[in-house]
């Protein structure tokens, strides 16, 4: 049986242990060049597969492929778009950043090789937390936009990606311009056709986030019409949900209304219906209802509050976050009906909220408001010596 053969046999078997004779790198003397890209193709899906297992020999199996097509662009691009869909582990990432830089060492001009490896910093700059990585992405895409043809590139996708780049670098450096930049480049991707809801979602998280930064609440009438138009797309997608509902939220704390409640509220239950694991959700729409029975002095709505703040606390227990709001909106309801049991359990949350940001300001005028009311209650002056 011919190389090629044998090669094809155990491409439709699946038999990668019977690659190992073919490893040793005297015999590729006698491979053409259709059985060195052959054998590099079984190679990666080999390592694909041990990737998959956690076997560390992954590492072996792409570098033979590497070295069997002679460090072909392409069989080094394809091992870096492997590694970059582990996306939570930093050393897969790091190794998906090496094979496409080597990608592009042999093709300077290889298009989707430094558009990956842009997206890739990204992925890292978010792990880590660190703009560095996000400012290099940023000079990937200025740089490929110098050379790249745009009659052969979708350009809706490439501007949702470099926005994608800028989003997150203005949410790591605080800065507006980097916000602004990222507009214009979804702006772009908008104009040529990006349909995804993936982007919708983002871009209206963009506004969202400049809205707040700026504190300018035109810009969440401008999220909020991209978040419903995200949700008309794709009624399953939860994170449109979620950021309708938070959306919807922040323009009710500016301007109560009873249309704005009512979407907030629908909005969080359909995020819920579609995803219950979230602590985030469970706060935000605890802060809702806990502003929403503030300023109707409705009881029903804060109590229904506590069990939002209970079941974010049970899905990401000790938040010093959700223990204020919770502490804080028992507080009000147990002053408002001379409650102690409620004073007290508020008390609690906010010292346990102090035992882990001891530092922290507001936590201490929490916890000294909830001594307030104690002293209140019992005619105490002491609590107000503490």
């Amino acid at each position: 049986m011919t190389i090629r053969k044998t090669l094809i046999e155990i491409q439709n078997s699946l038999s990668f242990e019977k690659l190992e004779p073919f490893k040793e790198g005297t015999i590729w003397s006698t491979f053409g060049d259709e059985e060195r890209n052959l054998f590099a193709h079984l190679l990666l899906m080999q390592g694909e597969q041990q990737l998959a297992e956690g076997n560390a020999q992954v590492i072996e199996s792409f570098k033979t492929a590497a070295e069997v097509s002679c460090q072909s662009p392409m069989i080094l691009f394809r091992q870096g778009k492997i590694l970059s869909q582990y996306k939570e582990n930093i050393r897969c990432l790091n190794l998906a950043i090496q094979a496409f830089s080597k990608a592009i060492e042999q093709n300077p001009l290889f298009f989707e090789a430094w558009i990956e490896r842009a997206h890739t910093l990204i992925l890292i700059g978010m792990f880590e937390f660190d703009q560095t990585y996000l400012t290099e992405a940023k000079e990937h895409f200025e740089h490929v936009y110098s050379f790249m043809d745009i009659t052969k590139v979708d350009l809706g996708q490439f501007y949702n990606k470099w926005g994608e780049c800028l989003y997150a670098l203005g949410k790591i450096s605080g800065e507006p311009c980097d916000l602004q930049q990222a507009l214009s480049k979804f702006r772009l991707a908008n104009e040529y056709g990006c349909e995804e809801v993936e982007f919708i979602n983002e871009y209206g998280q963009c506004f969202a986030a400049l809205a707040m930064l700026l504190r300018k609440p035109e810009y969440f009438e401008d999220a909020f019409h991209l978040f419903d138009r995200a949700v008309q797309y794709d009624s399953n997608h939860f994170d449109s949900w979620f950021n309708r509902a938070c959306c919807l939220q922040q323009m009710f704390e500016i301007h109560p209304t009873q249309f704005l409640e009512r979407e907030a509220e629908d909005s969080f239950v359909r995020a819920a219906e579609i995803n219950q694991e979230l602590s985030l959700l469970w706060f935000k729409w605890g802060q809702l209802e806990s502003f929403v029975g503030k300023i109707k002095r409705d009881n029903e709505k804060i109590e229904s509050s506590f069990e939002k703040f209970e079941k974010a606390n049970q899905l990401d227990p000790n938040q010093p976050g959700v223990l204020c709001a919770w502490g804080l909106i028992q507080l009000f309801l147990g002053a408002q009906k001379e409650d102690i049991s409620l004073i007290q359990s508020a008390q609690e949350k906010v010292i346990r909220a102090l035992e882990i940001h001891p530092e922290d300001g507001q936590i201490w005028y929490m916890y000294g408001c909830c001594l307030n009311e104690l002293g209140r209650y019992f005619s105490d002056l002491r609590y107000l010596d503490q």
